[in-house]
């Protein structure tokens, strides 16, 4: 889109929701610093691309929650979630519509990832989600008797 456009400038729109200028704004801006760096810099057409898909699916989700009447804090709440998950996605290398075999190699590069934006998505996923997640799908690495911790 031309970065000169007014932020009232609609993007793309569907029933009951849009993507204007000031939306995609606002879903960049929460990226990660180097990955907004990049976005500004332009030149990067997947990271523009993934930006877009999240102003999209931001749209539609804002649609939704306006249609069932959910309370605005707890539909704040949610869309702050979501946003978290595909930041920890996108930094991990995750991506939709993945197959299992995607997942695995992913996950097992996720772990071996030693760049920063990986680091900080691990950490934060341990810190806040690790004792959850060990519940859910309890992990073990080689030469370890039980999960650590929040590890």
């Amino acid at each position: 889109p031309d970065p000169g456009a007014a932020d009232d400038a609609v993007l793309a729109e569907g029933t009951g929701w849009r993507v204007d200028r000031g939306l995609l704004r606002d879903v960049a801006a929460l990226l990660h610093y180097s990955d907004w760096q990049r976005y500004r810099a332009g030149g990067d057409p997947d990271l523009h691309r993934e930006v877009f898909e999240r102003a999209v699916r931001h749209a539609v989700v804002g649609a939704m929650d306006a249609a069932a009447s959910l309370d605005p804090v707890r539909a704040a709440s949610e869309r702050e979630w979501i946003d978290r998950g595909e930041t920890w996605a996108l930094q991990l290398g995750f991506a939709p519509g993945m197959s299992r075999e995607g997942i695995r190699t992913a996950a097992l590069r996720a772990l071996s990832n030693s760049g920063q934006n990986a680091s900080i998505a691990r950490d934060e996923l341990r810190t806040e989600w690790g004792g959850a997640l060990h519940r859910w799908l309890p992990i073990r690495l080689p030469g370890e008797t039980r999960p650590g911790d929040g590890a």
